[in-house]
């Protein structure tokens, strides 16, 4: 295997990031687009002497609500160096769609992740990261001992000036002023709603107002039930 991991340690070295281009208008996000990862990696495996191909693929698929159709694939690549060494690359991908491309965009996000985890590609992007802080700031102080804590006044319950959703009649998020300022997301949005990211629908109360009074350019209707997955995209 000497070869091989020869060859794989000079892919790293010549393909060390990959600039993003693709950009999601919908959900306000740039990704390394299919296109973006072969551009490095294509060149630098040639020149290292290395090809990959799918040996074996396993596909499920599962029906969801609106009509349309989940599904999952699991591949196992063969990388093979031109010495004759070989290794098994095994990689999962998922596609979402409404006719006859979720198994492409399954087979797009697996080949994605297995290029950028065997070769160990940056873009920047970590799906366990959900925003800029991570942990809680360390405290610098000890309080003294024996002093008393301070107590904080009890903080007066937000009033909800939104209104009320048009499904169940609970209070609303009110994102009004966004959606004024050109926000393609809906003004008020049920807070007893929650987004559930595995099958991109939205579980619990989906009761949502989309233009607030006084708003002077709606977003046009058409673009409201635009599919936000394009398709080649699978944001890494």
């Amino acid at each position: 295997m000497k070869n091989l991991a020869t060859a794989i340690c000079q892919v790293m070295a010549a393909a060390s990031h990959v600039q993003k281009t693709g950009n999601n208008s919908f959900h306000g996000y740039a990704y390394a687009s299919d296109a973006d990862l072969l551009r490095v990696i294509q060149p630098a495996m040639a020149s290292a002497g290395l090809a990959m191909v799918p040996s074996q693929i396993a596909q499920t698929d599962t029906k969801l609500d609106k009509g349309k159709v989940q599904t999952d694939v699991h591949v196992q690549y063969l990388l093979v160096h031109t010495s004759g060494e070989t290794l098994e690359i095994q990689a999962i991908g998922r596609g979402i769609d409404k006719e006859d491309k979720g198994q492409y965009k399954a087979m797009t996000g697996a080949l994605k992740y297995a290029l950028r985890q065997t070769f160990l590609v940056p873009t920047g992007d970590d799906p366990e990261v959900h925003s800029a802080v991570h942990h809680a700031p360390a405290i610098t102080q000890e309080r003294k001992k024996g002093a008393p804590a301070k107590k904080s006044a009890p903080r007066a319950p937000k009033q909800n000036t939104g209104p009320d959703c048009p499904k169940c009649g609970g209070p609303m998020h009110d994102f009004a002023d966004k959606r004024r300022a050109g926000s393609k997301g809906p003004a008020y949005k049920c807070k007893s709603g929650h987004y559930n990211s595995a099958t991109r629908t939205t579980e619990g109360c989906a009761g949502v107002i989309w233009d607030p009074e006084g708003r002077k350019n709606p977003v046009p209707q058409e673009a409201l039930t635009e599919e936000p997955w394009p398709d080649e995209e699978v944001p890494f």
